[in-house]
This record gives C-alpha cells, sequence and structure tokens, in this order.
C-alpha cells in the first residue's frame, strides 16, 4: 500500500483548565482538521513535555493505515524520528501488506534532553502488569534505575469505555497507596482519533501506548512496557497479535530522554501467575477481562477463560475466589478444556502443555466433523 495521503502534526500547546494539564496538538488526517488530546491531573504538571514526540506515535497508526507521509511542523526529538525511520516502521510495514510504507518529514528537531530519573510502568491489574510490579517494585534486589518511581494508568492501554476505565482505577488506586507510589491518570482522545484507521482494534498502538511515555518524559527517563509474550513467541506476526513485534520495536523509539523496555518476557504465562500468585494483594485485584463492564472480571471472556484455566492447573482457584465466579468456573470448565485442545493459539497450547505436565486430566476434545454433525443434527430437528 503506497499513497500519496499525508497526516500533519503541529505545534503542541499545554495549558491548564479546571485544575488539568491539557496537551493539545493539531493535525490533520485525510485533509480534515484533528486534533490530539492528552490530559492529567495539575500535580503532574511538571512531567508534561511540550515536544510533538507524544501526537507523533499517536498518529502512526494512521499513517501505516494509509502508508502516509507524516509531517511534523512541532518541535520533535532528532532520535525519535531517526527511530521511527530506521526500525519501528520498517519492522511493522514487514509485517503485513495491509501496513502502507510511511515516511517522517520533521521541520523542527531538537536534542534529547538528559533523561530523567523516574520509572514508570502502566497499572491495569493485568497479569502482565502485577509481574512489572513483582518485578520492579517488590523485589528488594532491583537495582535504582529498574525500580519503580511512578506508576500510569493511560485510556491508551485499554480499550474499556470511560466509566470502564474509571472504575478499574478506583480498584488500583489502593494499590499504588500500598505501594507507596504516585499514581498518574493520562486521559486521551487516541481511540477516537484511530478508529478512522481500519486496524483492529488495539493493535499496532504499541507506539501509541507508549505515547503517554513521551508526554511525561519531563519526569520519567525509562518505560516499563509490560510484555505479553514470552521471548521465544517474539517474531513477526499478524497484525492482531502485534504484542509479539514488541520486543524488536519498542527499542527503536528511544529518544535519549525516555527509554522503553519490554519487560517480563523471560516468562511463560503460568510463570507469571506462579510469580504473583503470592502476592495476596493480586488475590483481591486482579484484573484480567477484555469484556467492557464495571465490576472486574466477567469468568466468560477469552482472556478470564485462559486465567481461570491456568489457575486451576495451578491449584491455585480459591485464592482468586474474590475476582472469578468459581461456581461458574465449574460449569464452563469441561468445554473451556475441551476449546483449548483444539486451539492453535500459543497461550492455549501452553495451558494445554502446563495442564499435561501437571498430570490433570484433560477432557476429549468434540472432534469438528462431529461437531458439525450435532450441529447439523440439531438443526434438523428445530426445523422439524
Amino acid at each position: 500500500m503506497q499513497g500519496s495521503a499525508t497526516v500533519t502534526v503541529g505545534v503542541p500547546t499545554v495549558t491548564t483548565e479546571h485544575g488539568r494539564v491539557v496537551h493539545r496538538t493539531p493535525c490533520t488526517v485525510d485533509g480534515r482538521d484533528r486534533e490530539v488530546r492528552y490530559e492529567v491531573d495539575e500535580r503532574w504538571a511538571d512531567l508534561v513535555s511540550p515536544l510533538a514526540d507524544a501526537p507523533l506515535l499517536a498518529v502512526v497508526p494512521l499513517a501505516l493505515a494509509r502508508g502516509a507521509t507524516i509531517r511534523v511542523t512541532g518541535p520533535v526529538t532528532d532520535e525519535l524520528v531517526h527511530g521511527l525511520h530506521h526500525g519501528f516502521l520498517h519492522l511493522h510495514r514487514r509485517t503485513s501488506p495491509r501496513f502502507g510504507a510511511v515516511t517522517v518529514e520533521a521541520t523542527t528537531t531538537v536534542a534529547p534532553s538528559p533523561p530523567a530519573a523516574g520509572v514508570a510502568t502502566g497499572l491495569t491489574g493485568g497479569v502482565d502488569s502485577w509481574t512489572v510490579l513483582v518485578d520492579h517494585a517488590l523485589d528488594p534486589t532491583v537495582p535504582a534505575g529498574s525500580r519503580l518511581t511512578h506508576l500510569v494508568n493511560s485510556d491508551t492501554l485499554t480499550g474499556t469505555s470511560r466509566e470502564t476505565l474509571h472504575a478499574m482505577r478506583g480498584r488500583m488506586g489502593p494499590i499504588a497507596d500500598a505501594l507507596g507510589l504516585p499514581f498518574v491518570f493520562v486521559d486521551s482522545n487516541l481511540r477516537d482519533l484511530q478508529s478512522e484507521s481500519d486496524l483492529a482494534p488495539g493493535g499496532i498502538v504499541t507506539g501509541a501506548q507508549v505515547s503517554t511515555a513521551f508526554l511525561l518524559q519531563r519526569g520519567i527517563g525509562t518505560y516499563l512496557y509490560a510484555s505479553t509474550v514470552a521471548e521465544e513467541q517474539v517474531g513477526t506476526c499478524e497484525p492482531n497479535e502485534m504484542g509479539r513485534l514488541d520486543a524488536l520495536t519498542l527499542p527503536h523509539l528511544a529518544n535519549g530522554s525516555v527509554r522503553i523496555r519490554s519487560v517480563g518476557g523471560e516468562y511463560r504465562r503460568i510463570d507469571k501467575l506462579r510469580r504473583i500468585a503470592d502476592v495476596e494483594a493480586t488475590w483481591t485485584a486482579l484484573e484480567v477481562c477484555t469484556d467492557d463492564h464495571l465490576d472486574g472480571n466477567c469468568g466468560r471472556c477469552r482472556k478470564c477463560r485462559r486465567t481461570l484455566a491456568l489457575l486451576d492447573v495451578l491449584g491455585l482457584l480459591d485464592r482468586y475466589r474474590a475476582v472469578f465466579d468459581l461456581d461458574q468456573w465449574s460449569r464452563v470448565r469441561t468445554r473451556t478444556f475441551r476449546a483449548l485442545q483444539r486451539s492453535e493459539h500459543p497461550h492455549s497450547r501452553e495451558i494445554v502443555e502446563a495442564a499435561r505436565a501437571h498430570g490433570m486430566h484433560l477432557p476429549r476434545p468434540v472432534p469438528f466433523p462431529r461437531l458439525r454433525r450435532l450441529v447439523g443434527a440439531t438443526r434438523h430437528h428445530r426445523s422439524g
């Protein structure tokens, strides 16, 4: 895909309005005027950078979907522009023919400032997020340069509604308080902006997700991005599995002021669950659900069932009775394990292998031909 489309990124303005710091950058997409907007509480004003680094990353998914040229007139870090050209965009372009070739033209590049001392990660309450907390906040042996100093929750990290996001932040707040770490909420319009792309929801937004780190680069010098896959799964992939590319692409976004590290890839998902299960706070604050609702885990979605299956394999279900409906799990357990055995997804294969390694008796999967016959017989019976 290669066309003459252009996405422009203008000069950001940073204002304080009603107790909120608002970072606005005018942009155009397909000739239409838009803006990239971030908001934080005014307590965090000293973290917010006036550069165009964050909005540049925010529009990358739109440019890839169009094969567009990105023209940046606002001040942007020279190393970020270079890293986008020579790595990040190239790797994403190789991933799928759906992604168009993108170039970045910046009229005002600036040298990076010395990196700030802050170390941050996104706090969502998921397995990956909790693993980062265990390794970089609770582990007494972690060196100062890798020890968390801030927690961030951005709406770019989750696809939930605003109501669900605020409910989740309320549940995560006590975790930040218990750790004694400041909790920075970042709101944006990135999901509305990216809805103009035909890319899968949540996909290829890794750059957009970590744009929050560049927004806060005056106080954050290291951002720890929670890897969603084990190292053996890293590689080029389909657009809906962009997490497999993170460990390769994120280092290219380092701009001299902030470095992005993908962490946790040394663990399989079962290793992560085993590692965090000894942290009592996770028993009431583990959130893995992909459904959009206000009250924690639904127990029915794909991620909930995979997590419940792993907890079942590990014999740890009772610890998480407060965040999962275990009676509901008992009703869907058999068909879940049958479905996992039919799936080719790496996470599903990992669960099945772990179950067998633990000597668990797995229900025999229903073969697809037999399933089709059963469905056909049911439809025939109903029509009769």
